[in-house]
């Protein structure tokens, strides 16, 4: 009669079991039933830990194996009595695990359900991979590395693994220049509660202005918007870059700090026109002066030559001090000026071409003036005239180089932008 009641009362609990879970009671030992009871619940947690759908997961009282069989085991796996009885189990039925006979020693449903995995994990490593019972918070976050705080003690960054005693803990995740976010959890015994936290940006306010003159800007690459502008940013560093027709670019980081309005106040140096100096020449000549003596038959004529100089420092100080307004270097100029002077007994003659960065001549002009007849300072006239011919060639020129767009790069070390950052109260 008793045995046929403990029958009907283990199928009638297997009846509204989970699939793959059978749940036998022992109904003669009310104490050992509520242990059983609460190591079920605990073994549906650590059977969901490990994904084991397929392996039953038995309640029940069983019977000691062969005393063979168990100190095989014992010797085997070094393992104590209180694991045998569920070792029995298993080695007997498969992957069956028996609990009352674990409670019964142990006295714990916790230790029973660890126990019972261990033995598991003996029999089909491969399956188990959770063979401690766990009570914690599994938490990731979007963006990672956000810190995180547990009941006020630093505990992790993102994604970890926290372990806990059962019970109500109170959870902060925090990530600079992102909102805090805060969870009240509940925690039973064996239970790891997986926490997903999506961190939403603090905003600010960027104002960027320029110094009346209107600019382009560019933040962290995005499209350019026109000055003054007022942004909605995430709060933290960002990168800007700023330009305008005819003005050095600049780029920079500032740092917005949340809830706050940031000012940047820009102001551009205007970009200058580089010009090098190409080809120079400056070239005099050579006269000859008709001598004689003598007479009669012995009266003789020849020509005495003489030579004409053009000093050319002079010609290329005017040249650079003309010239002052823009830069004269020698690499990756915006343009190249090549001058020609040269003379004869008449006349100085010069020519100028300016030519663009790729080679091509953009302007070419020219310029005369006669040498006076017979001057008694022939060499200091020449000198005049070249420098006279100089004056016009840059007269000319000048009204062409200023129609040149300079190249707006960033600005030499000596003429940076200058940029000013206020932070106040939106």
């Amino acid at each position: 009669m008793t045995r046929s009641l403990c029958w009907a009362l283990m199928l009638t609990a297997a009846a509204w079991a989970e699939p793959g879970v059978t749940l036998l009671y022992n109904s003669r030992d009310p104490g050992q039933a509520k242990l059983s009871r609460q190591a079920r619940q605990l073994l549906y947690r650590l059977r969901e830990a490990n994904g084991l759908n397929q392996v039953e997961l038995s309640i029940s009282s069983a019977d000691w194996a062969d005393p063979s069989v168990a100190a095989r085991w014992q010797r085997e796996f070094a393992l104590t009595g209180k694991e045998l009885p569920a070792l029995a189990v298993v080695r007997r039925q498969g992957n069956r695990i028996s609990l009352d006979n674990l409670v019964r020693h142990y006295g714990s449903a916790p230790q029973a359900v660890e126990g019972a995995f261990q033995c598991l994990a003996l029999q089909a490593p491969n399956l188990v991979k959770q063979a401690r019972l766990r009570t914690g918070i599994s938490i990731s976050s979007e963006p990672a590395g956000a810190r995180v705080v547990v009941d006020g003690q630093e505990s992790g960054t993102t994604p970890c693994d926290i372990d806990l005693k059962p019970g109500h803990h109170s959870l902060e995740v925090q990530q600079p220049n992102h909102q805090l976010v805060r969870r009240e959890i509940n925690l039973e015994m064996g239970q790891m509660i997986r926490q997903q936290v999506q961190l939403l940006a603090q905003g600010s306010y960027l104002r960027i202005e320029s110094g009346g003159i209107p600019l382009s800007i560019s933040l962290d690459g995005a499209a350019a918007v026109p000055t003054p502008a007022l942004l909605d940013v995430k709060a933290g560093a960002h990168h800007y870059r700023a330009w305008a027709p005819g003005h050095y670019a600049t780029e920079g980081d500032v740092n917005v700090p949340p809830e706050q309005l940031t000012s940047v106040q820009i102001t551009l140096v205007p970009a200058r026109l580089r010009v090098a100096l190409g080809t120079f020449q400056a070239q005099g000549y050579t006269g000859y002066n008709t001598r004689s003596s003598g007479s009669g038959a012995y009266y003789h004529t020849w020509q005495e030559p003489y030579e004409i100089y053009i000093n050319a420092n002079p010609i290329k100080d005017k040249l650079r001090g003309a010239l002052s307004q823009y830069d004269l270097i020698d690499q990756n100029p915006d343009c190249i000026i090549s001058v020609q002077i040269y003379s004869d007994k008449d006349h100085i003659q010069g020519q100028a071409t300016l030519t663009d960065a790729q080679g091509r001549v953009r302007q070419t002009v020219q310029s005369q003036r006669d040498m006076p007849f017979l001057s008694f300072d022939e060499q200091g006239s020449a000198q005049k005239r070249a420098e006279e011919v100089t004056d016009d060639l840059l007269g000319q020129l000048l009204p062409v180089l200023n129609q040149f767009q300079p190249q707006a790069e960033t600005a030499p070390p000596d003429r940076q932008a200058q940029v000013k950052i206020e932070t106040s109260s939106p």
